[in-house]
């Protein structure tokens, strides 16, 4: 919704997660993480989060352990979201 002030998002939602894999490290700083953050705000999503199992083409990672690592911090996450 167009305001004087500027956008309005019109969106009900008050979260949003972004649930990532990415072949090597990516961070909070990637082009897409960054858009999609964007977006919720443009949508009215106030709060954005991302979890993400990064390395895991890099030879050598133990990719298993990573995959865990980022399940784990999504059980941590549903606990107190």
């Amino acid at each position: 919704e167009a305001t004087a002030e500027g956008l309005k998002g019109l969106a009900k939602a008050e979260k949003s997660l972004y649930i990532q894999t990415a072949g090597g490290y990516v961070g909070e700083n990637d082009p897409g993480t960054m858009y999609l953050k964007y977006v919720m705000e443009v949508l009215g999503i106030p709060e954005f989060r991302r979890i993400a199992a990064d390395f895991i083409d890099v030879v050598g990672v133990d990719v298993a352990a990573e995959l865990e690592k980022a399940g784990t911090a999504l059980d941590d996450l549903a606990k107190t979201w």
